[in-house]
């Protein structure tokens, strides 16, 4: 399994300071399927909000449809 396509970038969620770190996962088996690997992690003050987002098989498709819902997290 090799890593590829790695993500590190600063954002904002809610207003609230973020980044975005993840990376796509390509198996060894050429018959296997793939995946992506993210997290955000949104600063609130004092706490820190980790996201995990795991997105199979490896579709730009659906992991751009899983980014938009987690930069529309809203806080209560």
């Amino acid at each position: 399994m090799r890593r590829v396509e790695p993500l590190e970038r600063a954002t904002t969620v809610d207003g609230r300071p973020a980044w975005n770190s993840g990376y796509r996962v390509v198996p060894d088996d050429p018959t296997d399927e793939g995946g992506y690997v993210q997290t955000t992690v949104i600063e609130d003050g004092e706490r820190r909000l980790f996201v995990l987002v795991l997105v199979g098989p490896a579709d730009p498709g659906l992991l751009a449809e899983a980014r938009s819902a987690a930069a529309t997290l809203r806080f209560a």
